[in-house]
């Protein structure tokens, strides 16, 4: 009888460490992981986001801002839409499993340039992701002029390099070109 007893136990404490050690875990990714977006005051514009989901639930999307530059910490983001001047908004609040496209929109009131956060969650489900984001909001033609000029102009490498690669295309281009006449059979 007690070794019955003692099976018994043994079993219900193996089967309650199993219990116990159950881990469940969630699949839920965002892509891309940053974007920059290029505004116009007043103007709606939207990119799409891509969200991989291990199970369907409600989506909710929060986004935080900063002036000052860029910040790979998440405390840095401080400031709402409002207090900015962004707008934000998305369309689709629910997710299904697998893959989903969503929309998300922006309306600029004031220019300037901004970095922010999208934080994507499922509150279900405890699990979310973040998405960086920059956003350069222009008033008129002269700001996008200034925007361009900051972006390629300043950038003196860039410009080499692109020079350097038409360059040796062109030559590529050439020498191909020659070694196909070359070869071509006299009649």
């Amino acid at each position: 009888m007690q070794l019955q007893i003692k099976i018994i136990l043994g079993f219900v404490f193996f089967f309650s460490i199993f219990i116990c050690s159950f881990v469940s875990g969630a699949e839920f990714g965002v892509y891309p992981s940053a974007f920059e977006l290029n505004l116009n005051l007043s103007v709606t514009e939207c990119h799409e986001v891509f969200i991989m989901s291990g199970f369907p639930g409600k989506l909710v999307v929060k986004d935080y801002w900063r002036k000052n530059g860029f910040s790979n910490k998440i405390d840095d983001y401080q400031l709402s839409g409002e207090e900015i001047g962004i707008d934000f908004f998305y369309f689709e609040d629910i997710i299904q499993k697998g893959e989903n496209e969503i929309q998300v929109c922006f309306k600029a009131k004031n220019e300037g340039h901004y970095n922010g956060v999208l934080l994507f969650s499922v509150p279900e489900k405890r699990v979310g992701i973040g998405v960086w984001t920059k956003i350069n909001v222009l008033g008129d033609e002269l700001s996008l002029k200034k925007l361009i000029e900051s972006n390629v102009v300043g950038d003196s490498n860039l410009i080499l390099l692109l020079m350097f690669e038409t360059g040796f295309l062109g030559f590529l281009t050439l020498f191909f070109l020659f070694i196909v006449i070359k070869k071509k059979p006299k009649l």
